[in-house]
């Protein structure tokens, strides 16, 4: 961008000129609905479920995620938090927060449809794993260890790409006013 802006300075020969400062396009969203299953540190047994809706705002330098979780049994007050992934310099990592303040770390996109977790909870607890962006929807598998690095729990989210109206109303759902 900055390589362009200066070569139409260049290019328009106005010395001096003040040039008003480019405006990022709007976020592309994406909005997601799916479950997320939680398993034992080998995967063999089903230790629980929860339904997750997402909405995805994808600028330039950042993503935001607005996160609505809710457990599969019901009658549990849904979790809704904001994650906060923003750009690293020049690099494909991205430092990572949520607001209630659970988490942080990197994310590292290896390539624009696959990502790397390294992250840290508050109880000092470690989460890292994969992501992937496919045609059918976003699906993460994510491994939560202990302090010491030893797996506790696998946790995989499998998410298909819903549009606004139905994701609207799934909310509605899921967050009652």
């Amino acid at each position: 961008m900055k390589a362009a802006l200066a070569l139409s300075l260049g290019l328009c020969g106005v010395a001096g000129a003040k040039v008003p400062a480019a405006k990022e396009p709007a976020p592309t969203i994406t909005y997601y609905y799916g479950r997320v299953t939680y398993r034992s540190p080998v995967g063999d047994k089903v230790m629980g479920m929860s339904t997750l809706l997402l909405e995805r705002s994808v600028r330039s330098r950042s993503i935001e995620e607005r996160e609505v979780a809710s457990k599969q049994r019901g009658g549990e007050t849904p979790i809704e938090h904001v994650v906060t992934l923003a750009r690293t310099g020049t690099t494909a990592t991205y430092e990572v927060s949520d607001s209630a303040k659970i988490f942080s770390g990197t994310v590292v996109f290896d390539n624009p449809g696959s990502w790397t977790y390294r992250m840290k909870l508050a109880n000092g607890t470690q989460l890292g794993g994969t992501g992937t962006l496919r045609a059918d929807g976003l699906h993460t598998r994510k491994v939560l260890a202990d302090a010491g690095g030893t797996a506790t729990m696998l946790v995989h989210e499998d998410l298909r790409v819903v549009q606004q109206p139905e994701y609207e109303a799934l909310r509605t759902k899921l967050v009652p006013r």
